[in-house]
């Protein structure tokens, strides 16, 4: 959820916390209203790199072109891919292309990190469904956690480019953090088998994503389910 007043926000999150459930309140560089003001270009969004600035950018511009009322994953997925293989496009007809090397090392360590997510998840989600009682689940959780963050530090030895996260695993580390992690990028490889079989080509790529919008909800996650392991 978003909000423009952090005390609101703040009152939602201790109101779910009351219910037991995790919560994280954090800021936001950028946002879309979605087509209904101008948006803002912030000072941290200007601070980024200009790769990182333009998938931003993109990002941002697709929640304007297509938005699903409660579907997030659908549509923080879709702008994360296109975000990224966007901005790739944009560099690479602007007359200062990035080497493939380049791009190649920014999607190794976003590989590495979501990693480490989704092995935490599907640990969780293990966990979730056992038989242990509450004290039990909350130390087994805690263990898991821990888990997480010393994987991050040993993974990010031998990976250096990894220690851009850090900020994630030294904060607070719950339920919350990692479904969101997950909303912006569980279904990207679906919408990346979906632009390879259009070749790359946007204007079919978008037509496959009308199709995809025009369904149910239960329809448009199996097909992206099944666009993302098959």
């Amino acid at each position: 959820r978003g909000y423009f007043d952090k005390d609101r926000a703040t009152r939602e999150a201790d109101a779910l916390a009351e219910d037991g459930m995790d919560t994280f309140v954090g800021g936001a560089i950028a946002y879309s209203t979605l087509g209904w003001f101008a948006d803002p270009l912030t000072t941290p969004m200007l601070e980024r790199s200009r790769p990182s600035l333009a998938q931003l950018l993109i990002h941002e511009l697709v929640h304007r072109k297509v938005y699903i009322k409660d579907d997030t994953r659908f549509n923080e997925s879709l702008a994360t891919l296109v975000g990224r293989e966007g901005a790739v496009d944009y560099f690479a007809h602007s007359g200062e292309p990035l080497s493939a090397a380049y791009w190649q090392q920014r999607e190794q360590v976003q590989d590495a990190f979501m990693a480490i997510v989704q092995a935490t998840r599907a640990a969780l989600k293990e966990l979730y469904a056992s038989a242990q009682d509450a004290d039990a689940l909350a130390r087994e959780k805690t263990r898991i956690l821990q888990q997480a963050r010393d994987r991050f530090a040993r993974d990010s030895q031998a990976q250096p480019a990894l220690k851009a996260y850090a900020g994630f695993f030294d904060g607070r580390l719950n339920n919350a953090r990692l479904n969101g992690v997950s909303d912006y990028n569980d279904y990207v490889p679906a919408f990346a088998r979906l632009l390879d079989q259009c070749q790359r080509d946007w204007g079919c790529f978008w037509q496959q994503v009308d199709n995809l919008v025009a369904l149910t909800l239960a329809q448009r996650t199996d097909a992206l389910e099944g666009l993302a392991w098959n």
